[in-house]
C-alpha cells in the first residue's frame, strides 16, 4: 500500500491495515466534496465537452474576463442573437495565439464554476468500478488553476436516478452519485455561455450610476461596501422598499438587459431614439481593465418598432426588451424629485 503527501513529494509505504481502517469508516466522516480545495476564483481555464460535440475551451484574459476559443467546428453552434452581434460589431472578438475568441458571459461561467465547487457526493455506496472511457460521458469538465493546484477533470453521466448522476474525478475508475444539477448547468447550448447582454462591462462593477430623464431630476447612485445608496435625500413613506433598495434593484436589471437583436450602428450625428420615454444612463468605473465611463441611452427606437439601447460614443444600437422602459418609468415615478 502506497501513500503520498504529508509534505513529501514521493510515494512511501504505509501499513495495509491503515487502508482497511479507512475503508471501514462511516460515510458521515468522509469528505463529501467532489472537488476538494476547489475555488472558482483560482480557475483560469474551463473546458466542456457535451456528448459527442467538440471540446469547448473558455479562458480568462489578463483582467479576468472570460472568452470562448473557436471550437473545431467553428462558431456554427451559436444562436442568431450572438451571430448577429458578431456580424456587425467586433468589440467582443479578439485574436490571440492565431486563434479567434468570442466574449463569453462572466456571469454564466461563474454560475457553472459555482456548481462545480458545490458538487457534493450524494451517495458513496455502492461504489462501481469502470474502465476509464471519457468519450462515453454525458459531460466532461476540465479545470485548470492559476495557482499550484493540479488540473481537475470531471466525468458526469449517465443518469442513475431521478435527481442523481454518476460522476468521477481525474479518470479514476471509482464512481459516486452526485445531484443532477451540475449536469443540468452544463447540458445547455454553446450560445448560452456567450455574452449577449447589452452591458459587457457589468453595472454591478461600477462605482456610480446616474439616470437622467427629460423634465426629471437625475437619480444618482453610488456603490459602497454594504451596497448601493442614493446620492440625495429622497422621501420615503416608511413602508415597502426604501429608496436605496429601489435604486439598487436597477443594477441587476441593467446587468440582465439582454440583446434581442443587434442593429446597424447609428450614423454619426443622427439620434436613433425617440425623445419620449428615454433615459440617459452613465456608469463610472475605477477598476483596472474597465473604461472610466460608459454612457447608454434607453428609449423607443426611432421607427417605433421596439425599445432600443444606444451607446452614443460608439454608435452601437440594439433592440432590447420593452419592459425596461416601464421599469425605468416606474423608478422615476416612485422616487420622484429628491429634496436638495
Amino acid at each position: 500500500i502506497y501513500a503520498t503527501g504529508a509534505g513529501r513529494d514521493r510515494l512511501f509505504y504505509v501499513d495495509p491495515r491503515l487502508a482497511d481502517r479507512l475503508g471501514k469508516l462511516p460515510n458521515a466522516l468522509r469528505l463529501v466534496k467532489l472537488c476538494p480545495e476547489f475555488h472558482p476564483l483560482d480557475v483560469d481555464t474551463l473546458t466542456l465537452r457535451l456528448r459527442d460535440e467538440p471540446l469547448d475551451v473558455f479562458a480568462r484574459d489578463e483582467v479576468g474576463r472570460w472568452w470562448l476559443r473557436e471550437p473545431a467546428d467553428g462558431f456554427d453552434r451559436i444562436d442568431d442573437v450572438a451571430a448577429g452581434y458578431h456580424r456587425i460589431y467586433s468589440d467582443r472578438r479578439r485574436l490571440s495565439g492565431g486563434v479567434e475568441w468570442l466574449r463569453a458571459s462572466d456571469a454564466k461561467l461563474a454560475n457553472m464554476l459555482f456548481f462545480i465547487a458545490e458538487a457534493n457526493i450524494h451517495e458513496f455506496d455502492p461504489v462501481t468500478v469502470r474502465e476509464p472511457a471519457p468519450q462515453s460521458e454525458t459531460l466532461l469538465i476540465g479545470v485548470s488553476f492559476s495557482g499550484k493546484n493540479p488540473p481537475v477533470s470531471i466525468g458526469i453521466g449517465p443518469v442513475v436516478g431521478k435527481d442523481a448522476v454518476a460522476a468521477g474525478r481525474n479518470d479514476s475508475p471509482y464512481r459516486f452519485r452526485i445531484l443532477k444539477r451540475l449536469l443540468d448547468a452544463g447540458d445547455v447550448p454553446l450560445a448560452d455561455f456567450l455574452e449577449t447582454t447589452v452591458l459587457s462591462d457589468p453595472a454591478g462593477a461600477a462605482d456610480s450610476i446616474v439616470l437622467t430623464r427629460i423634465g426629471e431630476e437625475p437619480i444618482r447612485m453610488g456603490r459602497e461596501s454594504d451596497g448601493w445608496i442614493l446620492r440625495g435625500d429622497y422621501s420615503w413613506s416608511g413602508t415597502g422598499p426604501t429608496p436605496d433598495e429601489l435604486a439598487a434593484d436597477m443594477v441587476p436589471r441593467l446587468d440582465r438587459l439582454a440583446i434581442e437583436r443587434a442593429l446597424q450602428p447609428a450614423v454619426a450625428g443622427e439620434d436613433p431614439l425617440q425623445s419620449a420615454y428615454r433615459t440617459d444612463i452613465v456608469l463610472g468605473y475605477s477598476l483596472p481593465g474597465f473604461p472610466d465611463r460608459i454612457e447608454m441611452i434607453v428609449g423607443v427606437l426611432a421607427d417605433g418598432s421596439g425599445a432600443g439601447a444606444w451607446f452614443p460614443d460608439s454608435g452601437a444600437l440594439f433592440e432590447v426588451d420593452r419592459n425596461i422602459l416601464s421599469t425605468l418609468r416606474s423608478l422615476f415615478m416612485v422616487l420622484g424629485s429628491p429634496a436638495r
